[in-house]
């Protein structure tokens, strides 16, 4: 499998209003995505009880940063913090 198809972990949070936002995001931007934990962020939706990890394949690594620094959340990680 090249590089280039490898999955790389662009944001997570455990803030469930993020996580809209971070799927709009990147929807709008054309890159696809998986979501990791993000069944279960929907069964326990209360803030901090699970991280949902936003994958990339690492050749749209960069275009993902682009779009989450337009909504000022490039850099962040779990908590949103």
């Amino acid at each position: 499998m090249p590089e280039d198809d490898d999955l790389v972990t662009a944001y997570e949070t455990d803030l469930a209003s993020r996580v809209a936002v971070v799927k709009m995001a990147l929807r709008e931007a054309d890159i696809p995505f998986m979501c990791a934990n993000d069944v279960v962020s929907t069964i326990y939706p209360v803030d901090g009880m699970a991280v949902v990890r936003f994958q990339v394949f690492r050749r749209d690594a960069e275009r993902a940063e682009r779009a989450l620094v337009r909504l000022g959340l490039a850099g962040e990680k779990a908590g949103g913090s």
